[in-house]
């Protein structure tokens, strides 16, 4: 108002009282501000008639997010469906399911709440990631090798769509940890990138274009869990860094884009960061991190989620039923998953009537809730409450469209070296048909099956050869005295890859010093080494410089396949930029611990 003031001073003695006049006019007009406020005001009337409406359990069971599944066995589904009823829990997530049960279970469910549920979901890399026969998206860090982020927000855009069209509200991402450490088990592919800016920027892109579907997302997972060795699904990771490292690295990507981008909600890890606070909690449920840095340096205002609460990571540490309790106390807004929804509300509740809670700090958490459930338009309580068409699901959840960016995506992201340098091109390169043989090694059977023969044969002609990861050094020895003598190129597909460095990214005992015996060879064919998996992983062909070119093509999906198809006859560039550094690290992958089950995908 001192702005305004100003201006009324120097018009007064410059113009005089006519328009001094047509300035107080003005003012009277409601700005833009005040009309928001009015919006808001309206939200918040709606926000308080219904938490005034609720019962202590009912606003207590707002803040709880547990798992479903159309896979979960009757009891399971049952015993969810009664604490729905008796809790008014405040949301669900979606896990890996079959689309048309899924689909009807969620058209069930959606009346049995008084409130509508937050319905939520964890699909980083679009509704693949739960359901199976739907197109897959990019990983993230395929996403960091593209030169600019554009094409990052028009699959923020897609992914949105697809994931309104299933009845999602919510999904928990952009993972914006930073990848700085190649043994990571669990973050890895997730990550756009070892760099903090590239993270920053293509988070921001991502998220923006979910926004923009009408999608609220989630950064994750604070304070950053990119330079563990250790999966938080199984253990509590070891963050030992101080302060000053952990704000230019691991805390950068949530503060600036708490700073510049409307985010709607912050997921904790579980990680022990003694920097943060030395007691050893683990940070979803220590207070310094959570309302201390996050919520009063960090300035963030909107929800506060935690990972899934049956992690190891913090169910070791503390007893199943408290858990949710010692979250919220450390200022948590959503409990996701906890293994003891009863148990636990009711240590809630007696923590409020004890004292040890304060009602109005439980009613603020709640608003906040209902407050994203008016934004995303799920209030007021007479909105009416959309179900999923099932006609057509199967095609709109996978329109042309999307197959198309992904497509796009695979082409732009290809990475080739050509005797260990970076190019666009190599000057073997276009393969044509001839004295060209394809050894694709891949698992006897399933979705992993390599894909580079047939998309090759569309554009030149090459003998195809297969060897399953079953095979023994001794047939890969026959094959290659055959290779040797009849061929003047060989295209080696490594298609049976894995994001894990503790499960070699994939490759069994003996395929690593093959090829890198043989490329060691002085009478060979000319070598291409074309990998679909983690950039990382390339590094276990410690000879991958002395191969005459090396293609990185992150995932073995027919996209991509069909993309090292057309780099290798000639017909596009390969764009792709490296979203990490490649150092040696075979003799540390090789001394690694054995791998946990990977948790990214269950039912639970």
């Amino acid at each position: 108002m001192k702005r305004y003031s100003f201006y009324k001073k120097v018009l007064l003695v410059l113009i005089g009282s006519t328009l001094c006049a047509m300035m107080m006019d003005t003012q009277a007009q409601p700005s833009q501000t005040q009309k928001w406020n009015a919006n808001e005001l309206a939200r918040e009337k709606v926000v308080n008639e219904i938490l005034a409406g609720m019962s202590l359990e009912e606003k207590i069971g707002q803040l709880y997010v547990v798992s479903f599944s159309s896979r979960q066995t009757p009891e399971r589904l049952a015993q969810t469906e009664k604490l729905i009823r008796k809790y008014q829990l405040g949301g669900l997530i979606l896990m890996y399911s079959d689309l048309q049960p899924a689909s009807d279970l969620m058209n069930r469910w959606i009346d049995l709440p008084k409130v509508p549920f937050l319905m939520t979901i964890d699909a980083e890399w679009g509704l693949a990631m739960r359901f199976d026969d739907v197109v897959m998206f990019p990983q993230q860090m395929q996403l960091g090798s593209l030169a600019t982020p554009d094409l990052v927000y028009e699959m923020g855009l897609q992914v949105g769509e697809q994931l309104r069209r299933i009845g999602m509200q919510v999904n928990f991402a952009p993972d914006v940890d930073i990848n700085n450490n190649p043994m990571n088990p669990v973050i890895n592919v997730r990550s756009f990138s070892e760099d903090r800016e590239k993270v920053t920027t293509y988070s921001a892109a991502y998220l923006k274009g979910m926004q923009d579907a009408g999608i609220a997302i989630c950064l994750k997972h604070f304070p950053g869990h990119g330079d563990t060795s250790v999966d938080s699904h199984h253990a509590l990771p070891l963050l030992n860094f101080d302060r000053t490292r952990l704000d230019s690295l691991e805390l950068y990507p949530f503060r600036e884009l708490i700073r510049t981008q409307a985010i709607d909600m912050v997921m904790l890890g579980h990680l022990e960061v003694p920097a943060l606070d030395p007691t050893g909690t683990p940070s979803s449920l220590s207070k310094p991190i959570v309302t201390d840095l996050l919520k009063n340096e960090l300035g963030f205002d909107g929800i506060v989620i935690t990972d899934a609460l049956g992690m190891k990571g913090v169910a070791e540490h503390i007893a199943p039923e408290q858990i949710p309790l010692a979250a919220f106390q450390a200022g948590v807004d959503i409990l996701l998953m906890p293994q003891e929804v009863e148990a636990s509300i009711k240590q809630i509740k007696k923590a409020v009537r004890r004292g040890k809670v304060e009602r109005a700090e439980l009613d603020e958490r709640v608003r906040k809730v209902l407050r994203l459930k008016y934004d995303l338009g799920l209030l007021p309580l007479d909105q009416p409450r959309m179900k999923i068409t099932k006609a057509a699901l199967q095609a709109e959840i996978n329109r042309p469209a999307y197959r198309q960016l992904v497509q796009e995506i695979g082409e732009e992201t290809l990475i080739l070296f050509e005797k260990g340098q970076q190019v666009t091109t190599a000057n073997l390169f276009p393969v044509t048909s001839g004295k060209t043989a394809y050894v694709g090694f891949h698992p006897e059977k399933g979705e992993d099956r390599a894909y580079l023969g047939e998309a090759m044969n569309t554009y030149a002609q090459v003998d195809t050869y297969y060897l399953p990861n079953t095979a023994t050094h001794e047939e890969f020895e026959a094959l290659k005295k055959t290779l040797n003598s009849n061929y003047e190129t060989v295209i080696l597909g490594i298609h049976h890859t894995h994001r894990n460095p503790q499960r070699s990214f994939g490759l069994n005992d003996w395929q690593a010093d093959a090829l890198d015996a043989w490329a060691a060879e002085n009478e060979r064919p000319q070598l291409v080494l074309s990998f679909f998996g983690i950039p990382y992983g390339i590094m276990m062909f410690e000879n991958n410089a002395l191969m005459d070119a090396v293609v990185i093509a992150h995932a073995n999906t027919d996209y991509n396949n069909r993309a090292v198809a057309r780099l290798l006859t000639g017909q596009i560039a390969a764009k792709g930029v490296l979203p990490v550094t490649l150092e040696s690290l075979k003799s540390e992958v090789e001394k690694a611990d054995p791998p946990h089950e990977d948790n990214l995908m269950a039912v639970e």
